[in-house]
């Protein structure tokens, strides 16, 4: 048993035919229409409709979609300035933190090198002892006598 048709119904019924196949109706006789004025123009009009037809029906759609990308990429661009003017500040402490351990690292590693040039050639007299006795020593002495 099938409920009985109401008004309301009806009603919702009749709106559905204005709101949605209407419009569809309406757009299939503009685009015939279109097409019957594009055969009896000849050729130079076909390239004004076809323009149009691919601004209304690729373009349009295409610039719709890729809408919400657009706006992503631009927050995208918002947040990283703003991560950028909130990590600023730490990045530039850290950075006079690095300079002075580079300085601190540059001054100990000169001292130590100096110490140990200093050390070297106070101890040169040992190397000059333990090279006293080798052949090479005893090569060139004895050819310098000669």
């Amino acid at each position: 048993m099938t409920p009985p048709v109401t008004e309301t119904i009806r009603e919702h019924r009749r709106q559905t035919r204005w709101a949605i196949y209407l419009p569809f109706a309406g757009g299939l006789v503009l685009l015939l229409i279109l097409m019957i004025v594009a055969a009896n123009q000849g050729g130079a009009r076909i390239g004004v409709i076809s323009d149009f037809f691919l601004t209304l029906f690729i373009l349009c759609p295409l610039v719709l979609c890729m809408f919400p990308i657009y706006l992503l990429m631009v927050l995208m661009v918002v947040g990283m300035g703003r991560a950028h003017d909130k990590t600023a500040q730490g990045l530039t402490r850290i950075e006079g933190v690095t300079v002075k351990l580079r300085d601190r690292t540059y001054s100990i590693t000169d001292r130590a090198a100096r110490v140990s040039i200093n050390v070297n050639s106070r101890l040169a007299f040992i190397d000059k002892l333990s090279n006293f006795g080798s052949s090479s020593r005893k090569g060139t002495n004895e050819q310098s006598s000669t």
